[in-house]
């Protein structure tokens, strides 16, 4: 009764990140955990998002080791922006 009581506040939460996100690729993430938690198979996520099966397996894999904060886009490491120069 508990563990149905979280995963239903667990999916509450999901659904109110992915509504407020304005990044597609974070909101993707959100929604392939969400339906995964509703009970949908990884194929069929992949074939309702639009999404490699490889790719929703990741997120998945990601959000049962570290929950929703294993699902934010970390920034990327590069190089830094060359300002343009006026001459």
């Amino acid at each position: 009764m508990e563990e149905a009581l979280e995963k239903q506040e667990e999916i509450a939460k999901l659904l109110r990140l992915s509504k407020c996100e304005k990044n597609a690729k974070q909101k993707n993430r959100y929604d392939v955990v969400l339906l995964h938690l509703e009970g949908h198979k990884s194929r069929e996520i992949s074939e309702i998002l639009h999404t490699p099966v490889r790719t929703v397996n990741t997120h998945i894999s990601a959000y049962k080791k570290g929950g929703v904060g294993a699902l934010v886009i970390k920034k990327q490491p590069g190089a830094e922006k060359k300002e343009a120069s006026v001459e």
